[in-house]
């Protein structure tokens, strides 16, 4: 296990975690959560396409085998955003981002129903652990603010973010460079935002504000998707999987944190109970997944 890839995965979530800064930015500029999503992800890809041209030329040869794995991981990281940003919009960044880490739970179903992994008691008590966790942090339980869409984005978006791990998991496992897979899988999840979005509120507010929202899109995409998803990508090649995913536990932390720190949000001492569930629940599950 190298101490360079624990840290790029400690840096990942960090920056992931910074993606609530970058929503409510957004929002002043009267933009919805898919356009938000368009605007990061071209600018992530564009960016991460000059540098692989200019310095990796040869990471654009690839199978076509492999194609259907960059589709599915594309499809899935625009899936992920686009819920995700929702359901912060709706709820709130400590509620959106905990719930987007259901993902292992969804993960362990998928294993156990279609994979044959094994079901032990330490599993189920984690599973336990996030439901009710989550009934806390969303507001099912304890009076809260409930928002139904909103937490029903933010389970999808752990769906999603389920389903772009098992499409990495099997990248790795196959031995495919970790910047051809990142600049595919960037290319399809720009495709599929171009099949989905109406660009034309974008073409105002550029028209409106021109450099701030260059600048922007190519700062938020390079920050919370083009660094992130590489070096974590890249750290699979060092380290198991399951050891990846409790150091991603970073990124709700952080989001929380920023949240509150930077935003103003507050968290009851209800919230706070769900959130300790849902994250032990978590790194539970990743370790036994080693």
């Amino acid at each position: 296990m190298k101490k360079k890839a624990l840290i790029m995965i400690i840096f990942a979530g960090i920056l992931w975690g910074t993606s609530c800064i970058y929503v409510k930015l957004w929002e002043k500029m009267l933009l919805n959560s898919i356009e938000m999503t368009a605007l990061r992800i071209i600018a992530a890809f564009l960016s991460f396409f000059v540098f692989t041209l200019l310095f990796n030329k040869r990471a654009f040869k690839t199978k076509i085998s492999d194609v259907f794995l960059y589709v599915g991981s594309g499809v899935t990281l625009f899936a992920t955003a686009a819920f995700y940003y929702t359901s912060m919009q709706l709820t709130s960044v400590s509620t959106a981002v905990v719930l987007m880490y259901m993902a292992p739970v969804l993960v362990l179903g998928w294993s156990v129903a279609f994979f044959g992994e094994r079901l032990t008691v330490k599993k189920v008590l984690a599973v336990i652990c996030v439901i009710i966790g989550s009934a806390l942090v969303s507001g099912i339980a304890g009076g809260a603010r409930f928002n139904f869409k909103g937490v029903v984005m933010g389970i999808l978006s752990g769906v999603s973010y389920g389903t772009y791990s098992i499409f990495t998991k099997i990248q790795a496992r196959k031995g495919l460079d970790s910047i051809t897979s990142t600049i595919y899988s960037f290319l399809f999840a720009a495709l599929a935002v171009v099949c989905v979005c109406d660009f034309s509120n974008i073409g105002h507010v550029l028209v409106q504000y021109p450099s701030k929202t260059i600048l922007l899109a190519i700062v938020h995409g390079v920050t919370t998707f083009v660094l992130p998803y590489f070096l974590y990508a890249l750290s699979l090649k060092e380290i198991p999987a399951g050891v990846a995913s409790s150091l991603a536990i970073v990124e709700p932390l952080s989001g929380t944190l920023f949240g509150v720190a930077l935003l103003g949000e507050r968290l009851s001492l209800i919230s706070i109970c769900g959130i300790v569930l849902i994250l032990g629940a978590v790194i539970v599950l990743s370790k036994s997944s080693e």
